[in-house]
């Protein structure tokens, strides 16, 4: 009666380990759809921050040799009166501010890049949890805590758009304003 006893105890302890092995792999495959999901909209983010971030360094270069088109020798300013002068100052204050705007967004970017990446590496341990059926840690917890990332990444970069957009109108005005200003002061022939 014992062996039996022993073999039940066997058989159920067997049967406990089987039920509690698939449960876990179970949890993970619950969530598939959501992963997938989530996976598809981490890329996709990834994608557009990183296009974006190639923008943001082109239009600084763009602006960093508008601001050095804008120099003009000492000797080319000595009969300048204080009006004009000002209205030089001005121009070139405006294209300047320009690129610190840009150098601020690119700044924050770098900043959000970096934490984008560990918050990567998360996303691809999640993945391959769904393709091994293994994940350690809250699997639903870390769905939402990766969600909310990718929304708040799609959020910043509503808003970095709207940034880049007024500073390129603005560089665009003052490369017009610059051109005008060469022009009405004889100086069109300066780089």
């Amino acid at each position: 009666m014992s062996d039996k006893i022993s073999t039940m105890k066997k058989v159920f302890a067997f049967m406990a380990f089987s039920v509690l092995f698939m449960s876990c792999g179970s949890e993970i495959a619950k969530h598939k759809d959501a992963i997938t999901d989530l996976a598809s909209k981490w890329e996709g983010t990834t994608s557009a921050i990183t296009e974006f971030s190639k923008k943001v360094s082109t239009e600084q270069s763009g602006i960093m040799n508008l601001v050095n088109s804008m120099e003009i020798a000492p000797d080319a300013m000595k009969g300048w009166n204080e009006e004009v002068t000002s209205q030089y100052n001005g121009i070139k204050a405006s294209a300047q501010n320009n690129l610190k705007g840009l150098t601020a967004i690119s700044s924050e970017m770098d900043g959000f890049i970096s934490g984008w990446k560990e918050k990567g590496k998360l996303m691809s341990s999640l993945k391959d949890g769904l393709a091994s059926g293994k994940f350690e840690g809250d699997i639903a917890g870390t769905i939402t805590s990766l969600t909310t990332a990718a929304n708040e990444a799609t959020a910043k970069m509503g808003s970095w758009k709207e940034k880049l957009a007024g500073i390129q109108s603005a560089a665009a005005k003052a490369k017009q304003l610059f051109a005008e200003f060469s022009q009405n002061n004889g100086l069109s022939n300066l780089r």
